[in-house]
């Protein structure tokens, strides 16, 4: 809305209309790769009874995939959108004998989708165009019929033999991206910024230095005048130079080899 005077026209409107190429779909996946993925017609949402239609057709799939999987607990991770907390779906997964594992509301703890399968699947599309529906669809069945499903199986295979100290989802996308680009070398590349060993003789040194004119200068002062972690300062002022703070005043730890020094210090 615009403030107009009464002898002018109405401005000019845009037309608005709806972008080519963007749908709609519900996927279910597990750690072994997509279930099911269910394609909405235009113009239409999730409600109660769509989505019991495609918990059902859920089902069917999972029979599919492995015969003796139904017989097994099946838990789907369900929130509290409207289309799972109705009763017409509270009814059918009680009949089906499903357990629902729920993901609370406002958690801090992202959905397995939106960790898992949504971060990597934008970046899979990022900069493509597609002329229509059809196209986004193909592209969409291809990487979740393809690539998803062989990276979980990588995925459920390390955790397996690995257990605790398997890499996760993520790692493992990059590393198959990697690969598939020619690279060879598996250490990790050189990135810029701070020193991960900052305990150097200089770097000790000058902190030694820094105390020594100002007995009541802070960690983060010299963090800052260092420009290294504060983790880093802590770890040199208490381990390497054995030094702690008494009444905002830095010092050496009480020993006898410090003592006529640590006199000298505290008067």
């Amino acid at each position: 809305m615009v403030w107009k005077k009464l002898e002018e026209s109405a401005p000019k409107k845009a037309k608005v209309t709806i972008s080519a190429g963007k749908v709609m779909a519900i996927v279910f996946w597990d750690c072994k790769g997509v279930l099911l993925v269910d394609y909405l017609p235009p113009n239409t949402t999730v409600n109660a009874a769509r989505y019991c239609e495609v918990l059902t057709k859920l089902r069917a799939a999972i029979k599919r995939k492995g015969p003796g999987l139904l017989s097994r607990k099946v838990l789907p991770v369900h929130d509290n959108a409207r289309p799972h907390a109705t009763r017409t779906t509270q009814t059918l997964l009680k009949n089906f004998k499903w357990e629902i594992f729920t993901h609370p509301p406002y958690s801090p703890d992202l959905a397995p989708s939106d960790f898992h399968l949504f971060p990597a699947f934008k970046l899979h599309l990022g900069g493509k165009h597609f002329a229509n529906d059809d196209e986004v669809q193909a592209e969409a069945n291809h990487w979740l019929g393809t690539t998803v499903v062989s990276k979980n199986r990588y995925n459920a295979e390390l955790n397996e033999v690995c257990e605790d100290s398997a890499l996760s989802f993520k790692t493992i996308y990059y590393w198959m991206d990697e690969f598939k680009r020619g690279r060879k070398p598996t250490q990790d590349e050189t990135r810029p910024g701070r020193s991960m060993d900052v305990t150097t003789p200089e770097m000790v040194s000058k902190t030694h230095c820094i105390v020594m004119e100002d007995r009541r200068v802070k960690i983060c002062e010299i963090a800052e005048t260092s420009d290294i972690l504060l983790d880093s300062v802590h770890h040199i002022l208490h381990v390497k130079l054995q030094m702690k703070k008494l009444d905002d005043t830095w010092m050496h730890h009480y020993t006898p080899e410090f003592k006529q020094q640590s006199k000298q210090w505290t008067v």
